[in-house]
């Protein structure tokens, strides 16, 4: 089942020096269908640890959740480097309101049993859990 979507395949890609890390951060600040399939394809290059950790993360920051899950699905277990995991992780933690994302979290954590992701799942749930409001008391007048 092919990633890259409902338009045209993208073999535009000839001169990787043009996709820097701020090209890529832009690029998953500005979600696009045309962003996504250049994204998608960048993927597949032969880039350094830093420029694909950018691309899997700015991934995850586009709008296409079938798209998005199906790459994570065919990506996230093969042969990457563990910073480019752990942004597969965010994004399933981050979109995991859907099923699919929340499954694909639980299994990633169970294939890599990793203390890291274990940790970032753990802060991800205490971020998003509701608290209550503090109570503040204000005392007046309060003579020693």
């Amino acid at each position: 089942m092919p990633i890259i979507s409902k338009n045209k395949p993208y073999s535009f890609i000839k001169n990787l020096e043009f996709y820097t890390i701020k090209r890529i951060k832009d690029m998953g600040s500005h979600p696009s269908q045309d962003h996504l399939n250049e994204l998608l394809e960048l993927f597949k290059q032969d880039l350094s640890i830093d420029l694909k950790r950018e691309i899997a993360s700015s991934i995850g920051r586009q709008l296409d959740d079938d798209i998005i899950y199906n790459f994570l699905k065919q990506e996230s277990f093969k042969e990457h480097y563990m910073e480019v995991v752990y942004q597969f992780l965010r994004t399933a933690l981050y979109k995991s309101k859907d099923m699919r994302f929340a499954k694909s979290c639980d299994d990633l954590l169970q294939y890599y049993q990793n203390e890291n992701m274990q940790k970032m799942k753990q802060y991800y749930d205490y971020r998003h859990t509701k608290k209550p409001p503090l109570k503040i008391i204000v005392i007046k007048n309060l003579l020693y």
